[in-house]
């Protein structure tokens, strides 16, 4: 094995199948900012756009890995 960093991102067995997905995430760092059509109970559809890729003003969005395990 060479000194580069080996990543396991899936992994299967006769048990099942496991392996890490990135989710995203977000705080509403100014509320007063944040656009009506974003406030609350419109989380899903913050997350769907920040899942997109596109800035929301008034939110900090970041993406964290976890991991899922999917037995058979």
């Amino acid at each position: 094995m060479n000194e580069r960093e080996l990543s396991l991102t899936r992994a299967s067995t006769e048990m099942g199948s496991f392996g890490t997905v990135k989710v995203w995430n977000f705080e509403v760092t100014d509320f007063e900012e944040l656009p009506d059509a974003y406030k609350l109970p419109h989380l899903v559809k913050i997350r769907k756009v920040i899942s997109l890729g596109i800035a929301i003003p008034g939110v900090k969005s970041w993406q964290d890995e976890i991991l899922r395990i999917t037995p058979r």
